[in-house]
């Protein structure tokens, strides 16, 4: 990232950036820097991932500093993560002193991540104007991320962009932007595999549960998911019973902790190689104003990240339909969630009176679409595994049949099993 300015513009203040979506970094590769090490420029190589460079003074010819540390640290001004960049104030035989003491000054920065799309936004603490009495006038500055293995690309090749706001001495902020483009996604394979169960016995008063699993090949071995489309049985309806305790879309946004019980579904976990930790958390049932029925809400969180994952419910002619469009671009090895039963069960079971609940012995499949973030679709019947049911019992008929066919066997092979 460059940032530059003309010699008689407004000075440089500060600078926030988004990067486009997709374009991330494994955090679990690198070790955090703690404080008070991060404040006084004092980090070790573990937490190093990428060098600065700044040009500052008048005129033509301003001099250039190179030599600049930037750090991963720990969270920051309420964000998960920072960065510590630590520039030389050395020139020539003179050494000012910065913040960080003699010879350094230190710019601190805020790494937030955004819940729904999982886009990286820097934003930098006031940049420095003078030292020790002497203007700075910082004319460039030059940021690069060059941590080897630290550092991917999105698996969506669509025109993308570099977003930012830059602020001056004077109290001025401009929008800029940069063109942001991958190559080659279409050759990525796409490849994700679903699982799902429920319970074969489910009740009146607390339906069924219901149970999906999601697996990818993780970073770089194929495109991430983009959207995930499910139709569930005829035999899993939703429960509006549950589906009426929705937790109002202000109530969720504003603190989703703060929603009923009744509108909390089930958990869902799911694993990241970017992070050394799993995100999990509940499920929620939102309603958002003029929707026909409320979205299921996952608020996921582990290592200051949280991320929501918001599903669209449809119910037609007794037939749910489940469609999460807006995953996304960042990998996952697996996803699992789980949505119980009980007096707040989202789904039940239906079923003839005769079979009193069971669902043991029907067969269960749920049409499935998964489509990638280079536009690959996975299409299948995926089968819902029916869970808890007793063994059927061999028959006395099927007893002998067997006896029948391992004499069958001894007699032509001429010796005994």
């Amino acid at each position: 990232m460059t940032l530059s300015r003309q010699d008689g513009e407004q000075r440089l203040a500060g600078v926030q950036v988004t990067t486009p979506p997709g374009l991330l970094g494994v955090l679990k590769s690198v070790t955090r820097c703690p404080e008070p090490q991060a404040s006084q420029g004092a980090c070790g190589p573990e937490s190093l991932i990428g060098e600065a460079t700044v040009a500052a003074g008048p005129g033509e010819d301003p001099y250039v500093v190179k030599g600049g540390r930037v750090y991963l640290t720990g969270p920051y001004r309420g964000a998960p993560f920072g960065l510590s960049i630590v520039v030389p104030t050395t020139a020539g035989p003179f050494t000012l002193t910065g913040n960080g003491g003699p010879g350094r000054e230190i710019v601190r920065a805020a790494v937030n991540i955004d819940p729904h799309t999982a886009q990286i936004t820097v934003t930098s603490d006031p940049l420095p104007t003078i030292l020790q009495g002497v203007p700075l006038d910082i004319r460039t500055i030059n940021v690069t991320v060059n941590r080897s293995g630290f550092m991917f690309n999105p698996t969506n090749c669509t025109a993308l962009v570099v977003t930012g706001t830059i602020a001056s001495t004077s109290g001025a902020g401009t929008g800029v932007s940069s063109p942001f483009e991958a190559a080659n996604c279409a050759t990525l394979p796409f490849g994700p595999k679903l699982a799902a169960s429920t319970a074969g016995h489910a009740s009146k008063a607390n339906g069924t549960s219901f149970m999906v699993k999601l697996a990818s090949a993780g970073l770089g071995q194929e495109a991430d998911i983009a959207r995930v489309d499910l139709q569930l049985p005829k035999a899993l309806p939703s429960r509006l019973t549950t589906l009426q305790k929705a937790c109002l879309a202000a109530v969720f946004n504003a603190n989703p902790a703060a929603c009923l019980e009744g509108s909390n579904i089930g958990r869902a976990t799911i694993h990241t190689p970017l992070l050394a930790s799993p995100l999990s958390g509940p499920a929620y049932l939102v309603s958002h104003g003029g929707a026909a029925f409320p979205d299921v809400e996952f608020v996921l969180q582990g290592e200051g990240v949280t991320l929501i994952l918001d599903g669209k419910t449809d119910i037609k002619k007794g037939i749910t339909y489940s469609r999460f469009d807006t995953a996304p671009d960042a990998p996952f090895t697996t996803f699992e969630t789980v949505l119980p039963a009980g007096p707040h069960s989202v789904l039940a079971a239906n079923v003839p009176e005769k079979a009193k609940f069971s669902l043991c012995g029907t067969s269960l499949a749920m049409p499935t679409e998964i489509t990638g973030q280079n536009g690959a679709v996975l299409r299948q019947t995926t089968k819902i595994a029916v869970t808890g049911c007793a063994k059927a019992k061999k028959t006395k008929k099927a007893k002998k049949a067997r006896r029948a066919g391992k004499a069958t066997r001894r007699s032509r092979t001429g010796r005994g099993w």
